[in-house]
């Protein structure tokens, strides 16, 4: 009897175990071809991918009962994902074998369905390459809420790009919801860094330098307001600084923010004495400067500048509108700390947009930056679109990656071969990062966003990503050795201006207390 009723479980667990397997693999007999190509979200189809990238898990926008997905190239074995789910999660350790195996060939992602007739249907296959270069190792970004005036909850993140692991390095929580921003590395390194911090526990600028982490109190008799977009000189002594009056003002309907600049300079910082200094070529009094960017010898700095407009017009309906900047240049002698030879690169009188966010590839050969429709902020402009200089010939052209809605902040990696950038392509809301490879011509491939483990993050993620850097190796430095160091005020360095009789930029603008929003 109990041989009988061992030997009925044993059959039943053999017929539901075959039951299984045919529900979990069809024959091939019996798979049908769709004949098109298959959507899925996030659209990871037609893209080149750096070789260490996490694994693009996808949503199938495809309903059906069970999902099959085999992931295949030249050499290596491959991956199958079986799911009764359309969302796919890709092994993290197959993946990067797979990846590694193939750099420089093609990838394919084939998926099969089945159906509400319970027949397999099987999709054309999505095809991608793999790059023989590899994209730095790591993005810093800071995370905000998409619509604000006023801020709240931030935090600055790193995010392993090779798998899902991320860190938080600052949660404005423990400083007393201060703003924190700006963060820049010098050479795509961690070694050295900063982070702005904005009100409690205090205004300044976080230095991380050979291991120690210190508060820089940046205001001087020149700049009564602090420092803001950092631009490392190559070399590291140097950081150059945009130094700022901003405000913001309301629409009645659109994109309701909206920012300018009542007034700004260039100031440079040096990190070996402490030191502040400018020059009428980077702060003109008839002149808003701003972005400054360096070439990859350190002997040019690039930047922002529009001219200053008149207080009282600039009230009067859509005057904002007429605020362009140019993209300029200065040379540099890192010897002297001097500036010399200003030339206009960019002239907005002549493009009729706006230029912002200068960057320059780490091979000195291209300059991606963005235009919009006016004024410096372009995260706020749906018409911000990429643009490429190829500086030998100063030939522009507007990227074909750009989307109908904002694309704006940008960063290279160390090698040249991949940029990131934020857009707004999805919604017109939320700012994601997205990763781009750029060839030694210039060409450069479709767009990808960053990878997730949960392959539906972005659809409920309600918080924007913004000010994305890549860097080649992670942040060491303690989350609570940078709160300790900004509650230190006591041990504050305090930077000395050493310039020429400061011409301060408070008197290049009356326009101070005139604020009201705008129709």
């Amino acid at each position: 009897m109990k041989t009988r009723a061992t030997r009925t479980i044993f059959c039943i667990g053999i017929t539901l175990w075959g039951c299984c397997l045919s529900c979990r693999k069809a024959p091939i007999s019996e798979i049908r071809e769709a004949g098109k190509p298959l959507r899925i979200e996030p659209d990871y189809s037609g893209v080149v991918i750096p070789p260490n990238i996490a694994p693009l898990n996808f949503v199938i926008q495809e309903k059906a009962s069970r999902y099959l997905v085999e992931i295949t190239g030249a050499k290596g074995e491959p991956i199958i994902v079986r799911s009764t789910e359309p969302a796919i999660r890709i092994p993290v350790s197959q993946w990067r074998k797979l990846l590694m195996q193939n750099r420089g060939q093609e990838i394919r992602f084939t998926v099969s369905v089945r159906d509400s007739q319970n027949q397999w249907l099987r999709f054309e296959p999505i095809r991608n390459g793999i790059a023989e270069e590899e994209i730095d190792g790591y993005l810093v970004y800071r995370m905000i809420p998409p619509i604000y005036v006023l801020w709240k909850k931030m935090r600055i993140i790193q995010r392993n790009i090779g798998n899902f692991d991320q860190k938080t390095i600052l949660d404005n929580g423990v400083l007393n919801d201060g703003c924190v921003n700006c963060h820049s590395f010098l050479n795509n390194r961690s070694d050295n860094w900063i982070i702005h911090l904005r009100r409690a526990p205090a205004t300044g600028m976080l230095l991380t330098s050979g291991g120690k982490t210190v508060m820089v109190h940046t205001q001087t008799e020149f700049n009564k307001t602090p420092a803001a977009y950092p631009a490392w000189h190559p070399e590291g002594r140097y950081i150059a600084f945009a130094t700022m009056k901003v405000k913001q003002f309301v629409h009645m309907a659109g994109e309701n923010r909206d920012v300018y600049d009542l007034a700004s300079d260039l100031i440079l910082y040096d990190a070996e004495s402490g030191t502040i200094t400018s020059s009428p070529l980077i702060a003109d009094k008839r002149r808003l400067e701003t972005y400054p960017a360096w070439t990859p010898d350190g002997r040019t700095l690039y930047f922002c500048s529009a001219a200053v407009f008149d207080t009282v017009a600039f009230f009067e309906r859509h005057t904002y509108r007429k605020i362009l900047y140019d993209v300029m240049k200065v040379s540099f002698d890192p010897a002297t700390g001097s500036f010399s030879g200003l030339e206009t690169v960019i002239a907005s009188a002549k493009t009729g947009l706006s230029a912002t966010h200068p960057r320059i590839s780490p091979d000195g050969r291209f300059m991606l930056f963005c235009q919009c429709e006016y004024g410096n902020f372009s995260i706020y402009r749906p018409g911000s679109d990429l643009y490429l200089m190829e500086l030998p010939s100063q030939k522009v052209r507007r990227l074909e990656i750009n989307s109908r809605e904002t694309e704006s902040y940008h960063s290279w990696s160390k090698n040249g071969s991949w940029f990131v950038f934020s857009s707004k392509r999805e919604d017109g809301i939320h700012s994601r990062p997205y990763f781009a490879r750029m060839d030694k011509d210039g060409s450069v491939s479709k767009p990808f966003v960053l990878p997730q483990e949960d392959p539906s993050f972005y659809d409920h993620c309600l918080f924007t990503y913004n000010i994305p850097e890549l860097i080649a190796e992670p942040i060491t430095e303690r989350p609570q050795n940078l709160v300790k160091a900004a509650y230190r005020t006591d041990r504050m360095k305090k930077a000395k201006y050493v310039g020429a009789e400061a011409d301060s930029m408070e008197e290049t603008s009356s326009i101070e207390g005139a604020w009201q929003p705008a129709p």
